[in-house]
């Protein structure tokens, strides 16, 4: 019968292997999460503390290769042109030639050094550009994973919340139920009359029928909630008629809603009025 509303029989626990848990298991399980997704964002925080240092000391580097690989090359190309002028002078025969290719011997002994060194900054720039994106990729990473354990952490903050909130609201209504019960029995009649037929007096009446009537329309099973609401002598309602949460509805606006249809449909169903001379 169930399966007509969409609900099927779970797996064997035998098979799951689930296990019922207290209250206090409950309650203990939700401050471990809490604490461990806690430890988690703390963790990822100072981790990302110390890439951000790495991260910042690798420019250093990156920044202080470039400018000493920028000066090697312009120091190379000075030597370059003072090799170019000494040649051209021995060439034009100016100067004593001799003189003239010991500084040129002197120059390339120079640019050979020059080669040398800039050749070792060059890999080390590479290097340092490599460490840098990799620093940076990690960085992207545990940015990624601190934004997830940040996000988990509110979503389950705000379920323990919402757990607690229907703790907290489940255990008012049966102290409200049993009050009502305790004030309408003292009631005078005539006080009684006035309120007879109102929420208060049907949740105090009949309220596992309404609360199970409107956990059918919060689940969206109004077929459900109708042949419940009718098997208990209501009305039900028209199973023709829209029915589901409205966007800008929260659960607990939504379940109010859902409380107040369902007493609306507990209520005995009116008989049928013929108009003016017919019959009834």
């Amino acid at each position: 019968m169930n399966r007509k509303y969409g609900l099927y029989r779970g797996d064997d626990i035998q098979v799951t292997g689930a296990r019922h848990r207290s209250t206090a298991e409950y309650n203990r399980d939700l401050h471990r999460e809490n604490a461990r997704l806690e430890t988690l964002i703390d963790d990822n925080r100072e981790q990302l503390r110390q890439l951000e240092d790495e991260i910042r000391k690798s420019e250093r580097r990156v920044k202080g290769l470039t400018t000493m690989i920028a000066n090697l090359e312009r120091q190379e190309a000075e030597l370059n042109d003072e090799k170019a002028r000494l040649e051209s002078d021995i060439e034009n025969g100016a100067g004593d030639v001799s003189e003239l290719r010991r500084r040129i011997a002197e120059l390339e002994n120079q640019l050979e050094s020059t080669g040398r060194k800039l050749a070792d900054k060059r890999d080390k720039l590479k290097t340092a550009d490599r460490q840098l994106t990799e620093l940076q990729d990690e960085l992207d990473a545990l940015s990624e994973k601190r934004d997830n354990a940040e996000k988990n952490f509110h979503e389950f903050t705000e379920k323990n919340q919402e757990q607690v909130r229907m703790r907290l609201t489940d255990a008012v209504f049966a102290r409200m139920v049993v009050d009502v019960r305790s004030l309408l029995d003292t009631m005078p009649s005539e006080q009684k009359a006035r309120v007879d037929g109102e929420f208060l007096t049907a949740i105090a009446e009949r309220p596992n029928e309404i609360l199970k009537c409107a956990m059918y329309l919060f689940l969206g099973y109004l077929d459900g909630a109708t042949q419940f609401a009718q098997s208990c002598g209501g009305g039900g309602i028209s199973s023709d008629l829209p029915w589901g949460r409205n966007p800008d509805e929260d659960d607990r606006r939504f379940a109010y809603r859902c409380m107040m249809q369902a007493h609306r449909m507990m209520k005995p169903s009116q008989p049928k009025r013929c108009g003016i001379g017919g019959r009834r």
